[in-house]
């Protein structure tokens, strides 16, 4: 069962790769909820840990190089 978009919290490592990347932190923080949601749920779904650090490697990298909204989530988390 996974958290709905009211309780998912933000994961440790996304948390430590916001905190050291301003400009993506500061795109995370300007999501609407659904879209934030998106990006959590994202993570929470991944089944191995790797897939979970590439996803959060590739959010950090798309959010610094785009100021897209929602439209370019599906392709930096691989669905």
């Amino acid at each position: 069962m996974y958290a709905p978009a009211s309780t998912a919290k933000i994961p440790e490592d996304l948390q430590a790769a916001l905190s050291v990347n301003p400009v993506p932190a500061l795109f995370f923080g300007s999501l609407k909820s659904a879209a934030r949601y998106e990006v959590l749920h994202g993570l929470e779904t991944a089944k191995k840990r790797d897939t979970q650090e590439l996803r959060i490697r590739a959010f950090i990298t798309s959010a610094a190089e785009h100021n897209e909204t929602d439209s370019f989530l599906g392709r930096c988390l691989g669905f």
